[in-house]
């Protein structure tokens, strides 16, 4: 009878390790699945923001004439040195009236900082690789793109801008 009774009171030292080690091995193997899939719905948001970004710079427009480098025109020709744009700040008029812009009928876009905690920037000298998100597919022959840009993952910035490279997403906006 004695022996009945410890046989029925629970699992043993070894039986609890197993368990452990299984959901061990399961977390190791799904862990990375799971990073994998969050990077690719950060990269799908971000994408969606640039969209939404570029329609704020049209209603912008549609106010007071002016995008935010403050042109009547994205896509110029003549580039002023110190293109890029940040659009985080006041001065490009997307989220205050940084400029006393006649017409601001704002703000246009709230959280102008991407899922890696970057500013989005408006560039009008992009160089594209061929692995930048958003150049389809162009490689780099060193003609400029106009484009907005998130600095990506490695969230890489230097100048006042973010550096080129391939981990960066973009949205063309002209060539």
């Amino acid at each position: 009878m004695y022996t009945r009774y410890l046989r029925e009171r629970g699992f043993s030292l070894i039986e609890m390790l197993i368990v452990v080690a299984i959901i061990g091995v399961l977390a190791s193997v799904i862990m990375p699945a799971m990073n994998e899939a969050r990077e690719k719905a950060k990269v799908a948001a971000t994408l969606s923001e640039l969209d939404g970004i570029m329609s704020a710079m049209t209603l912008l427009y549609n106010d007071t004439g002016y995008y935010p480098n403050g042109a009547a025109d994205y896509c110029r020709t003549t580039l002023p040195s110190g293109n890029e744009v940040n659009l985080s700040l006041a001065t490009s008029s997307l989220t205050a009236n940084g400029n006393g812009l006649t017409g601001w009928n704002g703000p246009y876009f709230t959280g102008l900082i991407d899922k890696w905690g970057t500013p989005y920037y408006l560039d009008e000298d992009y160089q594209c690789y061929a692995s930048t998100r958003g150049c389809k597919g162009l490689s780099d022959t060193g003609a400029d793109s106009k484009v907005l840009v998130s600095c990506g993952p490695n969230q890489a910035v230097s100048g006042g801008s973010c550096d080129y490279d391939g981990d960066n997403i973009v949205l063309k906006l002209c060539d």
